[in-house]
């Protein structure tokens, strides 16, 4: 019984570490008595300061930075916090500071981002000392300070994880793959989905250093100047066969922070909801894949109180960095004339769906032709070489001359090149587990540009003989198929804090039918009994207990005559 791929994927448990912050005061100029503390950067704490400094009359003395640079540092998206701050001893023009072109200016608590610059002029951040009398000398004091530190993030303070009813219960034959269900037996079943419930967590800025007096300072906490996000939504969907996914119910939550706002703690989620799955609605032999996904993510804000989304992702680099994709041919015609002349077609029935080949990080695949000319008696692989059309658009192309003998029919004829093109167009739906390729995908593909962008020639010749006489020409046409693709999961994305994705699926059967034609009838009973005693996996163990016994006999006299 395969319940499908589960992820959870914890990304914010903790909240971010902060990273090296630091400013650089540039266009600096100096004098005697006034140090910078920590030297002018790259520092985290930028410090212009002159305590008891003995000043000769009548001398004025300045130092200060005409521009002052954020060089390193920031949250994951480079914001910082920064708080300017001053302080002087002596009163009137004795001592004096600027900070920002503000005369002795009440401490500035802002919010900036990593490569900012400030500057205007002189007083950009500046500290100035005067000895106003005319024979003695004079100590002043004054402290200019810039302290940097990275932004808080939201993360997870505590969380109770997603969780949904598994429907392994209703597993009629434990040991062959997806829930085996008999809809005359379990006509429906209740899906219970629970979201998940979180605390997201907004911390405050500690730490900050504040110049208050002669070497002293004072180390505030403040709410952080920024808005931010929480974000969850819990998803459920369904799909039937190989058709597209559909939603059966989608839930958002969303909490939001302020600018200043000093409240940390933000709920989501905790709702429980409840799908009614009608296997009684379907035919026997339908595969149906139910999965369920939930993620929390955080949106930070910009200074200018936008938000920061991610970078948007085309649907054609999912494409690239999916592996495999589910190739189903819907149906074809084609025809051939010259030497030989005739034709036909395919239909939906007579291409079943295939796993494609397809690695990472290329658009190229891998088809086998035969899908396409039925006609061909041995399989011929070809590798489509892949190009992006543009963001929603891909081009297979390929040209290929196997030069080789076969077999068509009654005659042989040489198969001497083969070329076509596939254009199609990518869509994004909702993430599903696929059961044929068995991975989760994001993407489907249908065919755009009718004949003009899908078609298949080939240059045949009849009884391998290679002349004007008997070339025969074979074009196929009206080439329709889906294909599902994409499907990259796993986030490294800052924004994500949490992700979850799991899938179940349930293939619907009738109980007792070891020959699969629908009917418990001595069909089956004769399988069991040429069967009887054979171990491992076998159609014939209806219970799926690893044997063929007395129980899978009973099974099938007790369900005769059901489907028939």
């Amino acid at each position: 019984m395969r319940i499908g791929i589960a992820v959870g994927l914890m990304i914010g448990l903790l909240a971010s570490p902060a990273g090296a912050q630091r400013v650089t005061a540039t266009d600096v100029f100096n004098a005697d008595g006034l140090t910078w503390h920590n030297g002018t950067g790259p520092t985290p704490w930028l410090r212009l300061r002159a305590i008891d400094v003995s000043v000769p009359p009548r001398t004025a003395r300045t130092a200060g930075a005409r521009a002052i640079q954020i060089t390193e540092g920031g949250d994951p998206f480079g914001r910082l916090v920064l708080l300017w701050s001053g302080w002087e001893g002596n009163g009137g023009d004795r001592t004096e500071y600027w900070l920002k072109c503000l005369y002795k200016w009440q401490p500035i608590y802002e919010a900036a981002h990593l490569y900012d610059s400030f500057g205007c002029g002189n007083d950009t951040f500046r500290a100035r000392l005067w000895n106003d009398q005319f024979t003695s000398w004079q100590a002043r004091s004054v402290e200019v300070s810039l302290y940097v530190a990275n932004a808080p993030l939201p993360f997870l303070a505590s969380f109770q994880p997603p969780s949904w009813t598994s429907l392994a219960a209703l597993d009629r034959n434990p040991q062959r793959a997806g829930v085996q269900v008999d809809p005359q037996l379990d006509g429906a079943a209740v899906v219970n989905y629970f979201t998940g419930a979180a605390t997201v967590r907004r911390e405050q800025v500690g730490g900050l250093q504040r110049a208050a007096g002669k070497n002293f300072y004072i180390a505030e906490t403040r709410p952080s100047p920024f808005r931010d996000r929480a974000t969850m939504q819990a998803t459920a969907t369904l799909k039937v066969n190989n058709a597209a996914p559909q939603t059966l119910w989608t839930r958002s939550y969303a909490a939001d922070w302020v600018p200043l706002d000093g409240n940390t703690d933000r709920a989501l989620g905790n709702e429980t909801l409840s799908h009614t799955l009608q296997f009684s609605s379907y035919p026997v032999g339908t595969v149906l894949t139910l999965a369920y996904q939930a993620q929390i993510d955080r949106l930070p804000f910009n200074k200018s109180d936008q938000p920061m989304p991610p970078p948007q992702r085309e649907p054609i680099e999912d494409l690239r960095d999916g592996q495999n994709l589910n190739f189903d041919l819907r149906g074809l015609t084609y025809s051939y004339s010259g030497a030989l002349s005739g034709g036909g077609s395919v239909s939906d029935a007579d291409a079943p769906p295939v796993c494609v080949p397809k690695s990472a990080g290329t658009l190229n695949i891998t088809l086998n032709l035969r899908n396409f000319i039925r006609d061909l008696p041995t399989d011929l692989i070809v590798t489509l070489a892949g190009t992006r059309v543009d963001a929603t658009t891909v081009r297979w192309t390929f040209d290929i001359t196997p030069n080789q003998c076969v077999s068509l029919g009654s005659a042989n004829a040489l198969v001497k090149r083969v070329w076509g093109q596939l254009l199609a167009q990518i869509e994004v739906i909702p993430l599903f587990l696929d059961d044929r390729c068995n991975r989760y995908y994001n993407l489907r593909l249908t065919p755009v540009g009718g004949d003009a962008g899908n078609w298949i020639n080939a240059e045949l010749y009849a009884f391998c003989f290679e002349n004007a006489a008997t070339r025969v020409n074979v074009a196929v046409r009206n080439i329709n198929y889906t294909a599902y693709a994409g499907g990259v999961f796993e986030s490294t994305d800052p924004r994500v804090l949490y992700q979850f994705l799991q899938s179940q699926v349930i293939e619907l059967i009738r109980y007792g039918d070891t020959t699969g034609d629908g009917c418990v009838d001595d069909a089956d009973l004769l399988l069991v009994l040429f069967n009887f005693g054979a171990t491992g996996a076998n159609p014939a163990d209806v219970n799926g207990n690893g044997i063929v016994d007395d129980a899978d006999l009973l099974d099938v006299l007790f369900n005769f005559g059901r489907g028939c």
